[in-house]
């Protein structure tokens, strides 16, 4: 089998819970993941998919670069899915012959403080971006991307 190259320990609750009330040791909880993975593997085998073939976007690239993309969920045609029309937007800018590990959501900040002070340095606005609050945000990251098509993303959004 092959190896593992990530596994999402932060928002994976699953196996702490199942840890903590079976109190499984190190070797049993290992057991389990190798268990899991073996059937996600077979289910990417029957999509076509090799996972050795994943690997460029599950480990950090040293020259490659990661950015997060921020939607104004208030310019969406449909508030009730605008992760899906916001990830369109971005899938149909991204060059269809490379690997990325996507993750998305809502950036959660109830008294609107934080995010906006997160993001103030390090945001690059491409158009207007000016969200009346945090939760019509919407944030899509992207990894094992090239400088150019940072840019190029960017300069079509």
């Amino acid at each position: 089998m092959s190896g593992i190259y990530t596994l999402n320990a932060r928002g994976n609750c699953l196996l702490p819970a199942l840890r903590a009330h079976f109190s499984w040791p190190d070797a049993h909880t290992f057991m389990e993941i190798q268990h899991f993975h073996k059937a996600f593997l077979d289910i990417l085998k029957t999509k076509g998919i090799d996972y050795k073939d994943l690997r460029a976007a599950l480990t950090p690239q040293q020259n490659k670069y990661e950015a997060a993309f921020l939607f104004d969920e208030q310019r969406c045609g449909n508030s009730f899915i605008a992760g899906v029309e916001c990830a369109n937007a971005l899938f149909k800018l991204l060059p269809s012959k490379t690997t990325h590990s996507i993750l998305g959501g809502e950036l959660n900040d109830r008294k609107d403080e934080i995010v906006r002070e997160l993001l103030g340095d390090v945001a690059v606005v491409a158009r207007d971006l000016d969200f009346k609050h945090s939760d019509f945000c919407y944030a899509l990251y992207v990894n094992n991307l090239s400088q150019g098509v940072v840019g190029s993303v960017v300069m079509k959004l």
